[in-house]
């Protein structure tokens, strides 16, 4: 029944980024996602390039992890449970997973 695997996706990078009172530098999210790339994160949601200079800055130069990948957000602002949200997330994981 293939791999006993279980994959762990972290949003600490963009949910943790929008707790009040948080401002994650660029310098802060390099640190966070290296130390979840340490503790075995396999996917880790980085932020939205496009909503605010860190994440912009962010996926200019995305860090070298050692496992994991590092991806945008991958929700859509559309209602949930959509074909079209599905989609989006499908398309993004599988491209995720290729790299």
């Amino acid at each position: 029944m293939g791999s006993d695997k279980i994959w762990l996706f972290d949003t600490t990078l963009r949910d943790g980024g929008q707790t009040r009172g948080v401002d994650f530098s660029r310098a802060d999210k390099v640190a966070i996602a290296h130390a979840l790339d340490d503790i075995g994160i396999d996917y880790i949601e980085a932020g939205w390039p496009g909503a605010n200079p860190t994440d912009d800055a962010f996926f200019a130069k995305p860090p070298k992890m050692k496992n994991a990948i590092t991806i945008p957000y991958t929700g859509s602002k559309l209602t949930v449970n959509t074909t079209v949200n599905a989609e989006i997330v499908l398309i993004i994981l599988t491209i995720a997973i290729n790299v």
